[in-house]
């Protein structure tokens, strides 16, 4: 590593990087996956962890939501299991929607229309459950990748008002039958 003065950035903003090799001047190999990589400091550590930490919290409010939800409907036997099931789909189906679609085979693959009716039930899918995954920031953070305020603010609008506000009525909605039940028989 080694750091690159702000002059040697050209008037186009853009940088440009010249590498030789002592062993053989006419060939220099450098894979994309081992870099280079240019980065630059965009805030200090603290300020990411925080970013990362709301985000945890973010998640933990969801689940919490959804386990007091679950535990109003049913009762703790059956809301356990709702609860723990809800989890473990959401872990498998973020692992199958990363891989929908590719084909690890040397043959060629055809897409058919039920295929592609599959993916589109994997998205929405993706888009009820909420795996654990998702909001992982820890991945960034160890890597030393910026966690941006505009993806907490994105979560938070996404996670805890529409998918936790969704929640929160339905859990409503559940207590209040519940109690108009329990009127009703007396």
């Amino acid at each position: 590593e080694f750091a690159v003065p702000a002059r040697m950035v050209g008037a186009d903003k853009m940088f440009y990087l010249t590498c030789y090799s002592l062993d053989n001047p006419e060939k220099v190999l450098i894979q994309p996956a081992d870099g280079p990589f240019l980065l630059t400091r965009e805030s200090g550590f603290l300020s990411n962890y925080v970013r990362t930490v709301l985000l945890a919290l973010f998640l933990l409010a969801f689940l919490a939501a959804l386990g007091t939800t679950v535990s109003g409907a049913f009762g703790p036997p059956v809301a356990a299991f709702v609860g723990a099931s809800y989890l473990v789909i959401g872990l498998l189906l973020q692992s199958l929607i990363a891989d929908a679609g590719k084909n690890y085979s040397e043959e060629a693959m055809t897409i058919t229309g039920f295929d592609r009716a599959v993916f589109a039930f994997n998205e929405g899918l993706g888009k009820v459950f909420v795996s654990v995954n998702e909001l992982n920031a820890t991945d960034s953070l160890v890597k030393g990748e910026y966690v941006s305020w505009r993806h907490v603010g994105e979560t938070a609008g996404w996670l805890l008002l529409f998918r936790g506000g969704a929640l929160a009525g339905l859990g409503i909605l559940i207590l209040y039958r519940r109690e108009f039940a329990k009127e009703a028989r007396k």
